[in-house]
């Protein structure tokens, strides 16, 4: 947050949402965490780096479906989760087993792989910090501190909210 200006009320939901879904998946709580935080980084630098095609919430829903298994709102994006990409991830990394065989833990984690490595192969993966000094990166940074000001601001104001609306 100190670093990239991100809202980190926000960082937080979409990382805790990941981790929902990897664990409802069945994915190694000890890998819960990273794919998590990676995940919500990612929904990040696709959003700067596209942002033309993604508003942040659409990023972040791309990569939601993508690691469920929807291959079209990633693709926009330009990375493929197909399943032939699955299968080309998964050979290129030493597992033979099918993509057909494969629990959906062990699917979710060729999906992340896929997107994470074409994510870096087409500059897509530090996107969000690196344009952080443009024009364009701060207007993103000052929208995210602006969420996080109503947010400081809401919350103060809730206490009185609550007294005053029962009447």
């Amino acid at each position: 947050q100190e670093q990239l200006f991100v809202n980190d009320q926000a960082f937080m939901q979409y990382a805790g949402n990941f981790a929902t879904l990897a664990k409802g998946f069945g994915v190694a709580e000890e890998a819960v965490a990273s794919m998590s935080v990676g995940l919500t980084e990612l929904g990040y630098d696709i959003y700067a780096k596209n942002n033309d095609f993604y508003t942040f919430e659409e990023a972040m829903d791309a990569v939601r479906s993508a690691i469920v298994g929807e291959v079209e709102p990633i693709r926009r994006a330009g990375i493929s989760i197909t399943e032939a990409t699955l299968k080309e991830v998964a050979a290129a990394n030493g597992i033979t087993m099918s993509v057909e065989n494969m629990t959906e833990a062990q699917k979710s984690m060729l999906r992340y792989k896929a997107m994470i490595d074409q994510a870096y192969a087409s500059g897509t993966v530090g996107t969000f910090a690196q344009e952080l000094n443009t024009g364009e990166g701060m207007a993103r940074a000052l929208k995210q501190q602006l969420l996080g000001l109503g947010q400081t601001i809401g919350g103060a104001l809730m206490p009185i909210v609550s007294a005053i609306l029962p009447y």
